[in-house]
Formats: structure tokens, sequence, C-alpha cells
């Protein structure tokens, strides 16, 4: 059961991010006795935001929200998972008013102190007796925590390029496929999901390695990278049909590009060498940008609440939990910094950080590239 001291009544936390991890961290602390308030940049929910998530472990979300009678069957009777539903459960978890919707955090202040400080953008400033650095690969926490010099994340060589389309279009499942040119290797795959209406999304990936001038360099607010382009490159369509020539890939990223949503996602590496300072911690993005290729984004994030959760369990003094969770947090950190290099050898070489140009690819001779047959569902 939780440890709700009447100390912990008293405190307040703020949260920056309103992601998974940001809400999964809510719901572990509120449970605890804090007072808890999630700053989001964000102006709504992300209910009907994001792709599919290739599972959801119902142990850890019941452990998470604490309610094992939270209802469960959007988790269970719909595939895999859409993740707006995955957060809008978690924020269901949360009294009203606990999340500020619209509020971007510039930086903090008096990070060293055991009253640190969030700035958000309005100029307005929030003290916290403790602060949770939610905010993924763009943090602002995190360089507090880690240091200037050990917060910067860096470019794996390699993109995913998200497909999401409705089900209703004339395209009847993802397809399968993949290519090889030289040592660089191409993917796209994906799966059938619903959204929080019920409907029926087609959600596919294409892993490429990419030419770091082609991405956005830097990590998106509260994601694990986002690009700011808001049009399909003219080369992506042209590049599908080559590396994926099969009539069924074919079919379904022209729809994607003309009737759904096609966004990338550049992969970054990070591990925190340590995810706490004073009264300051990181987790999910913020601590360990992992790739989509490991299916373990959210999970890693929802693992770190549940950490939280059991070292608050235990020690009733918030700063001897905070001590007690530093060492297995950095060290889940570095494992999942591992996990995701791991997923880069089945792209390209892991000494190699920039990868080719589109436009190399699509002069590239005949011979030169090797696309297998695409398998579909």
């Amino acid at each position: 059961p939780p440890n709700t001291t009447p100390s912990r009544k008293k405190m307040q936390v703020g949260i920056v991010g309103a992601s998974v991890a940001g809400l999964s961290m809510a719901n572990v602390l509120i449970r605890h006795g804090f007072r808890v308030k999630v700053f989001e940049a964000f102006d709504h929910g992300f209910q009907n935001r994001g792709g599919a998530l290739g599972f959801v472990d119902m142990e850890i979300l019941n452990e998470i929200r604490g309610n094992n009678n939270a209802p469960v069957a959007r988790f269970t009777d719909r595939g895999a998972t859409f993740y707006g539903t995955l957060w809008k459960f978690l924020y269901e978890g949360l009294p009203e008013g606990s999340v500020r919707f619209g509020a971007p955090v510039q930086s903090l202040l008096d990070a060293d102190s055991q009253r640190p400080k969030i700035v958000l953008e309005d100029g307005s400033i929030h003290p916290f007796d403790f602060v949770v650095g939610a905010d993924g690969g763009r943090s602002v926490v995190r360089s507090h925590v880690v240091g200037d010099d050990a917060a910067e994340a860096k470019y794996s060589g390699y993109v995913v390029y998200r497909g999401l389309v409705n089900g209703t279009t004339e395209v009847n499942h993802p397809p399968r496929g993949s290519a090889d040119f030289g040592k660089y290797h191409y993917t796209t795959l994906g799966f059938p999901c619903r959204n929080e209406k019920g409907e029926i999304l087609w959600n596919c990936g294409v892993y490429m390695p990419l030419s770091i001038q082609y991405v956005d360099k830097i990590p998106g607010k509260n994601r694990q990278v986002s690009s700011n382009s808001k049009s399909v490159p003219e080369w992506f369509l042209p590049l599908m049909k080559r590396l994926f020539p099969n009539k069924p890939a074919v079919d379904f990223w022209t729809v994607c590009v003309e009737k759904g949503k096609v966004s990338q996602h550049p992969v970054f590496e990070f591990g925190a060498n340590q995810v706490t300072h004073n009264n300051l911690l990181i987790v999910g993005d913020a601590a360990h940008m992992i790739s989509p290729r490991t299916g373990s984004g959210a999970y890693s994030a929802m693992l770190d609440a549940v950490a939280l959760d059991e070292v608050l369990q235990r020690n009733s003094d918030l700063g001897q939990a905070l001590n007690e969770y530093a060492i297995d947090g950095s060290k889940r950190a570095q494992q999942f910094y591992r996990h995701s290099l791991s997923k880069k050898r089945e792209f390209m070489p892991l000494d190699v950080f920039d990868s080719p140009s589109p436009e190399a690819l699509l002069e590239a001779k005949e011979d030169d590239i090797y696309p297998t047959k695409g398998l579909f569902w």
C-alpha cells in the first residue's frame, strides 16, 4: 500500500511533461499523498494522438493507477493498443486539474536547492519541494541532473517514418518488406490498432538510415523525437517504391501520403549517467531515449514509475527514497541505452553515424539495392 505520511501531504511536486512518463509518475506520487501539478506545453491532451503500441502490461498499469477496478476492456479487445488510449487511461486516474495544458516550461531556478522553481514561458515562477523531468528528448530538467556536458542526445543515423491511415481506405493491411543498400538495411512493417473512437487504423513504420541533413536535429518537446516538417518530402514516395516495389507496400504508402498521415521520427540515443540530483528526478525519454524498434518506449517510462512507487513504499523520507531510486534508475537508463544501441545494428554498423541520402538511393544502379518480397497479413 502507499506510504502516505503526514509530511508528504504537505509536499508539492512539479512534473514537467504530460506524456506517458509524466502521467505515470503523477499517478504514483498522488497515491503516496503528494500534491502534484503537471505542466504540459501542448494546449490539449493526447487521447487522439500517436500510433500503435506493441503491447501493454496490465499488471504494471494497475500498479501505477493503484485501482484494480479500472476499466481494462479497451486494452484487451482491440489487438495493438493506440497510444492515445493508454494516455487517456493514465489521465483518468488523476484528480481534475492535476494537468495544466498550454504551459511550456522555459527553465528551472534554484535547481540545486531544496526548493527548485519551475519557470514557464509566460514568466510565472512555481516553487516545488521536488521536480520530475518527464519532458522527453529536449528536456529542460536533464542538464540540471547530469550536467551540461553529459546532457546531449546523439543522432543514431536512422529514422522511423510512421504511416497512419484509416482502415476503411482501399488498403487491406500494412505491408512488410526489407531492402539492402551496401551496409545499410531498410525495413517496413506494421499492424492494425483501434483508436479511442473504435476506428480501425493501419499503423506502419519504415526504419531507414538517413543522412542527418534530412532530419530535425533537435528532439521534440515531450517526445522521443518529432519532426517539425509539415509535409511529406517529395523523395519519400519514390523511395518507398524503389525500396519496396511489391504492390501491397506501394499501395499502402501511396494511400498514407494521399489520405493518411506520414511523420518523421529521427532516433536519438541517450542514457543518463545519473537520474537524480538533490530534489530533481528525470524519467522516461529525459533519462533514456530508446529506439521505437525495441517496442519498449512507453513500457520503459512506466517501469520508472513502478520503481519510484516501490522505493516510496519502503521509505517515508523523500531523500532516502530518491537515493535508493538513483542506484537502480541509473542502471536501468544504461540498460535501455545499450538495448537501443543493439537495435541500430539491424540497420547500420554501430560505428557509423551518418547515412546515404535519399537521392543516392534513387540514383543507385538497379543491382545495388536488394529488396525482398513484402509480406502482409
